[in-house]
């Protein structure tokens, strides 16, 4: 379409808004000046981290660490005004230190502000539905079908409840040997190797003993193929998404004779699998014949190194390293390392990497430094301490810190050098976490990173 009219402005005071709406963009403070000289974009050849040094290139400005400060403020805010009653909901709010934003001045609860709770709770403060709880540890897995709990072998079944129950059941081991069998035993490998693009043109090997099966994904190739990174990252991924509580029995799975660790004559033709612990029923009891088959996710479900960090704040407490000043136990802000150490290749100066700190370390710690003596026995439920929803143990005056009894008071743990308060004696409260699953070659990735909680994921 044309028009044989000039362009002009309509009104005076539509020219006056264009004049003032080009002169912003010029000027305008927030971006790049319009008429400024642009630099060409350059491409950068990859340098080596050998040459370079660790963490080159990466820096902090006045500006980010002035919004790295506001988190931790507002999560001693969170400390100092959460209540039993009031968990969570604290944290939003008009002040300074609370969740909110220019559009949302008395709280904004999709706001990612503040640091995320060990436990996991309060990532979401969405008010109603109560979703405080959404994606926090010790919560039932839930379910999107209905369990179906079948016999098993030998007069067994999946539907046995009392404590000690034994469960006999090859099937798991069976179906673990055919994914990992690619001999022309296996029916499935046959098929697979004989199509493996399920038609046409791929050229396979002939199938002799063992089988020749294509890295093909189930969309005919159009993806990345898997590799073995893949499977680490799974088994590692996974690690942190979920951990079962054991103690609802155990499943005895025999092998079969044609099993790679099968030995003829042997009396250990056999795998143990513990089953997952139910929930109590009406009776309150936990190992009878009214408990609910459903088990707890011990860890929070976000991707962020719980393995590293745990999921409970008295477990992360043993976790942390500790000094002494002043006669007290003062954290030094990293994870508890262990004793052979070496200076970081392409480090800062100074800087050294360590190996992780195993069980002796972590007993070794809380007896001369927390005052608290641990025991072999408490690898499986470690003690339950008062702290703050960060993992920060809380001392009560010139006590070191303090564990919960089954009345719910506190008992402060005063230093002993020798003889440190026994955790695994009188009627103690625990959490119900292992101690070691957290202590492990998860921690070999990020040896020396602080051990403050992360920011928040909301």
């Amino acid at each position: 379409m044309t028009s044989s009219k000039r362009f002009r402005m309509r009104r005076a005071r539509s020219r006056y808004w264009a004049v003032a709406t080009v002169l912003a963009m010029i000027f305008s403070p927030t971006g790049v000046p319009f008429f400024a000289p642009q630099a060409p974009l350059q491409a950068q050849a990859l340098v080596p981290a050998s040459v370079t040094g660790v963490g080159n290139g990466f820096v902090l400005n006045a500006e980010d660490l002035r919004f790295i400060f506001h988190q931790i403020a507002v999560a001693q805010q969170h400390v100092v005004t959460t209540s039993v009653s009031h968990p969570c909901d604290t944290l939003l709010g008009p002040g300074p230190n609370q969740v909110n934003g220019i559009g949302n001045p008395n709280g904004n609860p999709q706001l990612p502000v503040g640091l995320r709770t060990v436990d996991g709770s309060c990532n979401n403060l969405v008010p109603v539905p109560d979703q405080h709880k959404f994606g926090a540890s010790d919560r039932l897995f839930p379910r999107l079908l209905t369990p179906v709990f079948r016999d098993a072998e030998q007069g067994t079944s999946y539907k046995q409840k009392l404590l000690n129950n034994t469960v006999i059941d090859s099937q798991p081991r069976i179906v673990t040997n055919l994914v990992a069998d690619q001999s022309d035993a296996n029916p499935a490998a046959v098929a697979v190797a004989t199509h493996p693009c399920g038609s046409g043109g791929f050229v396979c090997s002939d199938p002799p003993t063992e089988l020749f099966i294509p890295n093909i994904t189930p969309d005919f190739g159009l993806s990345a193929p898997f590799n073995l990174m893949f499977a680490f990252f799974g088994q590692f991924f996974d690690h942190g998404l979920d951990l079962v509580t054991k103690g609802g029995g155990t499943v005895i799975m025999p092998l079969q004779p044609d099993d790679p660790l099968f030995r003829a004559g042997s009396t250990t033709n056999f795998m143990v699998m513990p089953r997952g612990l139910n929930q109590p029923g009406p009776d309150g009891v936990i190992g009878t014949a009214d408990d609910i088959q459903e088990t707890v996710n011990e860890t929070t479900p976000w991707v962020d190194q719980n393995q590293t960090y745990t999921s409970h704040p008295s477990h992360q407490v043993f976790l942390r390293q500790y000094t002494t000043v002043g006669g007290r136990p003062a954290q030094t802000g990293l994870v508890l390392d262990g004793g052979f150490c070496g200076p970081r290749i392409g480090g800062s100066p100074g800087e050294q990497i360590c190996d992780i700190g195993n069980w002796s370390e972590v007993k070794a710690q809380a007896a001369h430094i927390l005052g608290i003596q641990l025991v072999d026995q408490d690898v499986l439920n470690v003690p339950l301490l008062v702290t703050d929803p960060y993992g920060h143990f809380r001392r009560p005056g010139r006590a070191y810190s303090r564990r919960r009894i089954q009345d719910r008071t506190c008992v402060p743990q005063r230093h002993r050098a020798q003889r440190g308060a026994r955790a695994g004696a009188g009627a103690r409260r625990r959490h119900h976490h292992l101690q070691l699953p957290h202590v492990h070659a998860a921690r070999r990735h990020v040896r020396r990173r602080a051990a403050e909680p992360a920011l928040h994921h909301r």
